[in-house]
């Protein structure tokens, strides 16, 4: 397993470096990370970061919540709305996805090119 974090200037303080550095066995991915080989701007392939997050935030800010029990509601309604057969394309989406980034040399996958 890989860590990867995002580009937050608050990842790369030193303290949070060494922090990773002894919790994760294997190299973490980040700003001054150990692992220097990782592609620049390199693809986000996960159904977390190209379907779930739209689709939660979408659903749930159609209107926007009262207060801060009214969107933990709205969130787990939200999931609760996903069904199996929604879940199956996503995964055979992500699936082409991963095939295209192999099929071109680890090039970047734009939604629209797949």
């Amino acid at each position: 397993m890989y860590f990867q974090l995002d580009g937050a200037s608050i990842h790369n303080s030193r303290i949070v470096r060494q922090w990773f550095n002894q919790k994760f066995p294997m190299p973490w991915i980040g700003r001054n990370s150990p692992f220097e080989h990782w592609p620049p701007r390199s693809p986000d392939i996960t159904p977390l970061d190209f379907y779930f997050w739209g689709l939660i935030k979408n659903k749930v800010y159609k209107t926007r919540p009262r207060n801060r029990n009214e969107l933990c509601a709205r969130i787990r309604q939200a999931c609760q709305e996903i069904s199996i057969p929604e879940l199956r394309r996503v995964s055979r989406h992500n699936r082409k996805r991963i095939e295209k980034c192999i099929r071109i040399n680890e090039g970047l996958v734009e939604r629209d090119n797949i």
